[in-house]
């Protein structure tokens, strides 16, 4: 498996946003998330592997992978949970740079992996296999 093909609707009918932003408009959130991302594109790699080598604990990112995949689904076959690990190692990277204060966001986070590894281990058990060409 080379590409996931993963539906992009939180089902709240905004696209892939919960919510329509403060300006009432998920196009215009998409346009501002794209206009921060390119205007401070570059930032924050550095500095969040200037503190992930200070920090010098793969144990931590190893366990942080092991939580998300924890509540995947039973029984999937090994690709299905390679992809989950690929996914808790970008989840545990989101945590990390909340940790170190490269970026803000919510430490309660915590509890959202195993059921967003569960959700994304169904969703590609139960994908169609693609046409081979």
């Amino acid at each position: 498996m080379r590409l996931v093909d993963i539906p992009a609707d939180a089902g709240k009918g905004f696209g892939v946003f919960d919510n329509a932003g403060a300006d009432g408009s998920s196009q215009t959130l998409a346009d501002k998330m794209k206009a921060a991302a390119q205007a401070h594109y570059g930032t924050a790699g550095p500095e969040f592997v200037r503190k992930l080598i200070a920090d010098n604990d793969l144990g931590k990112i190893k366990q942080m992978i092991e939580s998300f995949r924890k509540n995947s689904p039973k029984d999937v076959d090994s690709q299905v949970l390679r992809v989950i690990d690929r996914f808790g190692l970008v989840a545990a990277a989101g945590e990390l740079a909340i940790q170190f204060g490269v970026v803000r966001g919510p430490l309660a986070q915590r509890s959202r992996p195993p059921r967003t590894a569960a959700t994304l281990g169904s969703m590609i058990v139960a994908a169609p296999a693609p046409a081979r060409t």
